[in-house]
């Protein structure tokens, strides 16, 4: 019998997506990753998400099985866990309670990166320079927290939700100039997010770079993008079309003097919040040039229009090598077959050899 792995992920079409479910994959990334799973020669079962029960029942009716692959982020049949961060943890728990190993981050990973205040507490703690920032448990705010948060930290402000991914919450309105707009934008998110936390850090308005740490005992840096700055906030619907635009982001090597300092930074962040498989963070400076952390990823996204894609295919790494790599950082030896060692030796070859990278 052939080793068995689990594929968690959450879909829905393109007629049932709404904000809520906009942390599902796509049809073309499940494919993409599918396909991937299945050259590792591996049986793949997959798991559309729906709720715990249904994973639970899954894994009881395979055993034994391998190893888990996830990017599910939550649970359709709750998709408020897909945006909180609760999903992403009551996963990884089941799987650990069968001691099935997973890919990307641990539950308490995922804990702080999900929650963008408790983010920024733990890279304070691992002396990793961030904004000035000031939380407050929901949108419902108080004259008097809107006093503090103007003492603390000063117009302009970034103001976006603590929880939550895929740029949920965040567009041109959350660069703040004076109270009006302020408090604008806290009612826009009281319609958007409820009773959710939020966010409120210095706004910057320099250089902004993303940057992806791969592997485990010895986590490498990719390439380190830079975004052109003609757009002052990345929001989810600038996203969804910056494949469109690659050829005017400049890919920067770790060799290079600024490379060589985001990719210190992180690879700090990833030690401090005890990274596993892959990480993405986003960087921005500002007016004098100092780089400061705003957002880390725990589960990155492997969409192929993605920016973890456009790095790995700077560096000659095919999305099958790499998702070969990421099996293979978390099954065992016997676990293991020529495909995903060869997949492992090919990345780590190519990661290493600056010359592959085509500096734009």
């Amino acid at each position: 019998m052939r080793n068995k792995l689990l594929f968690v992920y959450n879909y829905v079409s393109k007629e049932n997506m709404t904000d809520e479910l906009k942390e599902c994959a796509s049809e073309q990334t499940v494919l993409a990753l599918e396909n991937a799973l299945k050259s590792l020669a591996f049986e793949i079962i997959n798991v559309n998400l729906y709720n715990e029960n249904q994973l639970n029942e899954i894994i009881l009716a395979n055993q034994p099985i391998s190893g888990a692959f996830v990017i599910a982020e939550g649970f359709l049949d709750s998709p408020h866990t897909l945006y909180d961060g609760s999903g992403a943890l009551s996963v990884r728990k089941v799987l650990e309670a069968h001691n099935i190993p997973y890919t990307h981050s641990t539950p308490k990973t995922m804990e702080a990166c999900r929650n963008k205040d408790l983010t920024y507490e733990v890279l304070q703690m691992a002396g990793v320079t961030i904004p000035k920032y000031f939380s407050l448990p929901t949108p419902a705010y108080k004259e008097r927290q809107l006093d503090e948060a103007e003492a603390t930290i000063g117009y302009p402000m970034f103001v976006k939700p603590a929880g939550g991914g895929n740029s949920l919450g965040i567009d041109e309105m959350s660069i703040c100039h004076n109270r009006e707009e302020l408090i604008r934008k806290f009612n826009q998110l009281g319609e958007l997010i409820g009773d959710q936390p939020v966010l409120i850090e210095t706004f910057l308005s320099g250089r902004e770079f993303t940057v992806a740490v791969l592997g485990n005992a010895d986590p490498q840096v990719l390439p380190i993008i830079e975004f052109p700055n003609d757009v002052q906030v990345r929001s989810h619907a600038v996203k969804a079309m910056e494949h469109e635009k690659r050829a005017s982001f400049s890919l920067i090597s770790r060799y290079e003097e600024t490379g060589l300092q985001i990719a210190n930074i992180a690879l700090q962040v990833y030690e401090g919040l005890q990274g596993k498989d892959m990480i993405r963070l986003d960087m921005k400076t500002d007016d004098f040039g100092n780089i400061y952390v705003i957002d880390v990823n725990g589960t990155p996204s492997l969409s192929l229009k993605g920016s973890v894609s456009f790095m790995i295919s700077s560096l000659g790494i095919t999305m099958d090598e790499l998702i070969g790599f990421m099996v293979k950082e978390i099954i065992d030896e016997q676990a293991s077959n020529e495909n995903v060692q060869a997949a492992w030796e090919s990345v780590r070859k190519k990661i290493m050899d600056p010359s592959h990278l085509v500096v734009a």
